[in-house]
């Protein structure tokens, strides 16, 4: 089974809830997919971040302008810390 880490921000409820979606239909192609919401260990975050990344055969970024903010660093303190 090929791994597949999707990195997203959480822009609202609607925006997630489509990429849960899209975990899902990935999944249901037989691929093993890693997503921030069934995060099941103790792991510290950062730690947990990097693991995925690197034990994924694929990364799908979802990019929306408030990814693009928060991975330029032009977010607000403490604002969407995962994608950065």
């Amino acid at each position: 089974m090929k791994k597949v880490f999707i990195s997203y921000s959480h822009d609202s409820k609607e925006h997630s809830d489509k990429v849960i979606g899209l975990d899902a239909s990935l999944s249901r192609e037989g691929f093993d997919c890693r997503l921030d919401v069934y995060k099941d260990t103790d792991e510290d975050w950062p730690l947990w971040m990097t693991k995925q990344l690197r034990d994924a055969d694929f990364i799908l970024c979802v990019v929306t302008e408030t990814y693009k903010r928060r991975f330029q660093h032009e977010e607000l303190p403490d604002q969407g810390l995962g994608v950065g």
